[in-house]
């Protein structure tokens, strides 16, 4: 079973939990360590226990709490290569976790795949989407969940 927990959402800070077949996936860590600590604690889990974050873009909203959820968690780091360079000089001892994503890949069940900003945005970041079965592939159709201004689940 595929669910989404939104964390925080709006210009104070984003986060969102995906978990999927028993993985979990922290998508932007736009709020602090400590929120984001209590609410994964409210969800039964720990910074600990993620197999990995997703980083959207990296506007402050999204990432302000990463440099010190990286000293509780030991996951690794996903976002476009852009992304990557604005990270690495963002934060420190990021560089052995974080890993591009710059066409679409599949990890522990989910798809994930960057996508072109908006024309609004004016071209100057790419953006990560990820979406999972809500079963398995091979039963359903894919259910698609989107992250670049807040969440939209499809009906």
């Amino acid at each position: 079973m595929t669910t989404v927990h939104t964390l925080a959402s709006g210009s104070s800070g984003n986060a969102a939990l995906l978990s999927c077949d028993g993985a979990s996936f922290l998508i932007d860590a736009g709020i602090s360590c400590r929120r984001i600590t209590a609410a994964l604690k409210a969800l039964s889990l720990s910074p600990a226990e993620l197999d990995a974050i997703f980083i959207t873009h990296t506007h402050s909203d999204h990432i302000s709490g990463m440099g010190t959820l990286l000293k509780k968690t030991a996951c690794p780091i996903f976002a476009t290569a852009r992304a990557c360079r604005e990270l690495r000089y963002r934060l420190t001892d990021i560089d052995a976790r974080l890993m591009a994503i710059d066409c679409p890949t599949r990890l522990l069940g989910v798809s994930v795949t960057p996508i072109p900003p908006a024309p609004a945005a004016g071209g100057s970041t790419r953006r990560m989407a990820a979406s999972a079965s809500l079963r398995t592939p091979a039963m359903l159709p894919m259910k698609r969940w989107t992250c670049c201004r807040g969440w939209t689940l499809p009906s």
